[in-house]
């Protein structure tokens, strides 16, 4: 008989690591799932209700197409770095992360008010004040909550994929009211619009308790222009 090999035991912060692992990735491939299923379901009642004003879908799809490029272009890889960084969980990190994205979502929108006009005239007049009130979305995401990225960091997938169901649910409720009353394209504005504010006030409420570094040493004061630079590296 060869020699026996012992397996190095699983000491308790590997097996917790593992565990907690195995069930964000379970929350992620069921949020996943979900959210699809709404969004099919979403876009079968749009269609029989927009049945008779399909223009209302095509001007959304050029609405979402241009805030998507913004942000593309504009990606700052905060929440990337807040993640992979060393400093990640240091409390001054994340509120700068949290400015550089108040101020992201700031410039985004103002943005929109010289881009949508250009835009407009391109394809259809209608255009412009769609994206104006549209564009809140970016600059509520931008003052959202630092909950959010601190979640992504601590693998805390449930709360994260609960929130963004419920904001999604929220948004589908309000644009199926709307499009029941009126069948126009300000529904799927009023529902982009409404889900949000749901996305931005429940993270203060499910991450009220949990503090960045909180429970340890306190954090080592550092300045706001060497933590932002902190995000064009990595560990």
């Amino acid at each position: 008989l060869g020699p026996t090999i012992d397996k190095p035991a699983q000491t308790p912060g590997s097996r917790s690591l593992k565990q907690t692992a195995v069930r964000a990735s379970l929350w992620t491939v069921g949020g996943f799932a979900a959210g699809n299923a709404l969004r099919l379901i979403s876009n079968v009642i749009l269609a029989y209700l927009l049945r008779n004003n399909m223009e209302a879908l095509g001007l959304m799809a050029l609405v979402t197409t241009f805030l998507q490029g913004l942000r593309m272009f504009s990606d700052m890889g905060l929440n990337l770095g807040v993640v992979q960084h060393k400093d990640g969980a240091n409390p001054d990190f994340v509120r700068t992360a949290w400015t550089l994205q108040a101020i992201r979502g700031v410039v985004l929108y103002g943005a929109c008010w010289v881009l949508a006009g250009p835009f407009a005239s391109y394809y259809d007049p209608a255009l412009n004040e769609l994206i104006l009130v549209t564009g809140v979305v970016v600059l509520i995401n931008g003052f959202g909550s630092s909950g959010l990225i601190l979640a992504k960091r601590n693998l805390d997938v449930k709360k994260l994929t609960l929130i963004e169901l419920g904001s999604q649910i929220a948004g589908l409720v309000v644009m199926m009211v709307w499009l029941f009353q009126s069948p126009t394209v300000w529904a799927l504005v009023a529902g982009n619009v409404r889900g949000r504010p749901f996305r931005r006030s429940v993270p203060n409420i499910a991450f009220f308790a949990r503090t960045a570094g909180s429970g340890g040493a306190p954090p080592r004061r550092r300045g706001p222009l060497v933590l932002a630079a902190g995000f064009l590296s990595r560990p």
